[in-house]
């Protein structure tokens, strides 16, 4: 078997804030491994460990190799071989994803809150995650479950560990087109997908089809969804900072377009970086007011 190195990179245990080492300690509870629960452990401690646990693993290995003097079949050596090589790339998986977690956990954060089966749950998803942008992804679940538990549902993160990178970039291109308001965050508008704006960001009728798929968002090719849940005549939205103030002349019906998100979804775009998207917050304001010209008026950039 090659050669394998774990490196660790874990910032000084001594520098943690308290909910981030009691994150550690439940990553250690969770998965027996490199986490080792103690406040005072050195980074010098941990690379210690892991080059012992390395060496460990190669005398197993040359043990196996010694067919002769423990009478190990070629195929016993193979599945040994095997595991030892698996449960060191799982390692490094989790221990990547979970160095990437340790800066955003807050300092109000709760993660005793976090139940067992969840979090034993989350580890044997994202052991297998070797993309460095997906593991991005999983460190930002696994912080943000930290920071207030009960975030981040197990059905999301089972949908995500179906997901691929291309996947998550596709979702990405969502977030481009999405808004927010008081009462609710990441909210796309998708209108017409046969227009420029949106195709120029990969969003057409096979990309919206695909996300309908795998359960992040539901798409009406042939409808319209709408808000009327709205409490006042006016409504402000913001997008990327800029910010539109909606009113309504008569009814209170607002158009989203041709998606809405899932449970799932909702819960995933927080975790997408995205750039906005050129002339969109002009594209909108459009749209709203088209779509009803007698009942809806825009304007754009209130605090200009």
């Amino acid at each position: 078997m090659s050669e394998t190195k774990i490196n660790i990179s874990l910032i000084n245990a001594g520098e943690l804030s308290k909910p981030a080492d009691t994150l550690i300690k439940r990553i250690y509870d969770a998965w027996s491994g490199y986490f080792k629960p103690s406040q005072t452990r050195r980074v010098a401690d941990a690379e210690a460990d892991a080059k012992l646990t390395h060496a460990r693993a190669e005398v197993a290995s040359n043990l196996i190799r010694a067919e002769g003097e423990l009478q190990v079949s070629e195929i016993q050596q193979r599945a040994l071989g095997r595991f030892v090589a698996q449960e060191i790339y799982y390692q490094q998986n989790i221990e990547e994803i979970s160095q990437k977690a340790i800066p955003n956990v807050n300092d109000d954060a709760k993660p005793d809150g976090i139940e067992n089966d969840w979090l034993y749950n989350f580890f044997e998803k994202c052991k297998i995650v070797s993309d460095k942008q997906m593991q991005l992804i999983w460190s930002r679940i696994l912080s943000g479950e930290a920071n207030i538990p009960g975030s981040f549902s197990k059905r999301t993160v089972n949908a995500l560990a179906s997901l691929d990178a291309s996947d998550a970039q596709l979702f990405s291109d969502i977030g481009r087109f999405s808004w927010d308001n008081i009462d609710r965050k990441g909210i796309p508008i998708i209108g017409d997908y046969h227009e420029d704006i949106y195709n120029t960001c990969n969003i057409n009728f096979e990309s919206l089809s695909h996300l309908q798929s795998i359960g992040l968002i539901t798409f009406v090719p042939q409808g319209e969804y709408v808000f009327t849940d709205i409490e006042s005549d006016t409504m402000v939205v913001s997008y990327f900072g800029r910010k539109v103030k909606v009113i309504f002349n008569k009814e209170r019906i607002f158009p989203t377009g041709k998606i809405q998100l899932t449970s799932v979804g909702t819960e995933l775009l927080r975790l997408i970086d995205a750039e906005p998207v050129p002339n969109f917050v002009e594209y909108c304001s459009e749209y709203w007011h088209k779509f009803d010209p007698k009942n809806i008026d825009v304007t754009i950039d209130l605090d200009s």
